[in-house]
């Protein structure tokens, strides 16, 4: 969690964007407590075993649905450390290369089976050619049968 300096006085509309300092989640514990700093209410209390001599750090939302919002998103913050962010990355690309490869893999099949059409598009057209030499063959056997017949009955 990052944290910024005070706010500015009105005459500094704008918002600062440099971070004076990052606090870490992971393994910290957040609890609901009535009264935040000051007189503010909706309350929490974040705690951690590294935090300087027991320290904790009391921060408070404007409504109890934002407290419940911080609530839980502190708590899911604190289940990630940095092993597991680590080990979360690793997998992240274990599985980005085995997508890589299952896409190698599907893109090569692909080929295949395109290189297999053309080749039996190729065997189909070579087909209906021998077919029509065939065809015409067939018509020329009969027309050249017909005219031994016409001669032999002359």
């Amino acid at each position: 969690m990052l944290y910024y300096a005070p706010s500015k006085p009105a005459e500094f509309e704008s918002f600062d964007t440099k971070p004076r300092g990052v606090i870490p989640l992971g393994g910290c514990n957040v609890e609901k407590i009535e009264r935040g700093p000051g007189t503010t209410n909706f309350g929490f209390c974040v705690s951690h075993p590294d935090f300087v001599a027991g320290r904790v750090l009391v921060l408070a939302s404007d409504s109890e649905e934002e407290q419940t919002a911080w609530l839980a998103a502190i708590e899911e913050c604190s289940r990630v450390t940095m092993e597991n962010a680590l080990l979360g990355d690793a997998q992240l690309k274990r599985l980005e290369a085995e997508g890589t490869a299952t896409q190698e893999e599907k893109d090569k099949a692909m080929q295949e089976l395109q290189d297999q059409a053309a080749k039996l598009a190729s065997e189909q057209q070579k087909r209906e050619e021998l077919e029509k030499g065939a065809a015409e063959a067939l018509a020329m056997r009969e027309r050249a049968e017909q005219i031994i017949a016409e001669r032999e009955a002359e």
